[in-house]
């Protein structure tokens, strides 16, 4: 486990064993300097390829558990290696000596403490990055919710616009409307002023074309009105369905965008443990 001492208890066990073995090993065997140093250096060559993958798995946020076991089966690979150190300096020496044991004790205590450390910081290093890298993607998610909710209220501003000009345009014709029926009521009342100036027989007449002409004002009066109640009922119908358009948009994007943040936050909390 990983400790406040940014250490990772793993036995050594398997690291004196292999180094007590390689040294008798290598006795029996009466190897010559050359070959030990060869043994050394494949020895090396495989300790930097078992850390880098370490390194790796470090990065990716693996279970710690599997580092244990790594830096466990590393360290007992660096002590074959430190045997043949011991071995080519060419001194004397007993597998069995408890002296030299000791020493190898405490040699692999201190490379474990420092590949615990190394180990820990590239632990810490590989969540900050995943954590940038989830919090870049969340960024430019909100990024792209934030451009289509701004597209829809334009396009549900130009709706409103179009309604708003639909209806000046009513508005207009009926003013012209209106100056029509005052033109033909000018002319109307003209000629009856014409009429009984002209004789009292045509009175009665001029009275019934004032009659005709009054109630083709009314007429028209109450056709301006119909048309304008119509008209601001269809003006509040159309802003109120694209309100509705508007809201049905906006709660089908928050039924996408719910489910694929709690989606996320599993996807998260599962990496974390």
């Amino acid at each position: 486990m990983f400790n406040s001492t940014n250490s990772f208890d793993v036995t050594l066990t398997p690291a004196l064993v292999s180094f007590r073995q390689t040294l008798e090993l290598a006795q029996s065997q009466a190897l010559p300097e050359e070959a030990l140093t060869d043994l050394r250096d494949r020895q090396v060559a495989r300790l930097n390829g078992i850390w880098n993958v370490l390194m790796q798995l470090a990065l990716q946020g693996n279970q710690q558990q599997q580092l244990l076991v790594s830096l466990g089966a590393l360290l007992a690979e660096w002590a074959v290696k430190r045997a043949y150190d011991v071995l080519l300096e060419g001194q004397p020496l007993d597998p069995a000596d408890s002296a030299l044991q000791d020493w190898f004790a405490a040699d692999v205590e201190r490379e474990h403490q420092l590949l615990s450390t190394e180990l820990a910081a590239t632990l810490e290093q590989g969540r900050q990055e995943r954590e940038l890298v989830e919090t870049r993607r969340q960024a430019g998610q909100n990024s792209d919710l934030q451009q289509l909710l701004h597209g829809e209220i334009q396009q549900q501003q130009r709706w409103q616009q179009a309604a708003y000009q639909a209806a000046e345009q009513q508005q207009r014709g009926f003013q012209s409307a209106q100056q029509i029926a005052a033109s033909w009521a000018n002319v109307a009342l003209d000629g009856v002023k014409q009429a009984q100036e002209g004789a009292r027989d045509y009175q009665g007449f001029a009275r019934d074309i004032h009659g005709q002409v009054l109630g083709f004002m009314g007429t028209v009066r109450q056709e301006q009105h119909t048309i304008a109640d119509d008209a601001a009922w269809n003006a509040a119908r159309n802003i109120q369905a694209v309100r509705r358009r508007g809201r049905l948009i906006i709660f089908g994007v928050l039924l996408v965008v719910i489910p694929l943040l709690l989606w996320l936050c599993y996807l998260i909390l599962i990496n974390l443990y």
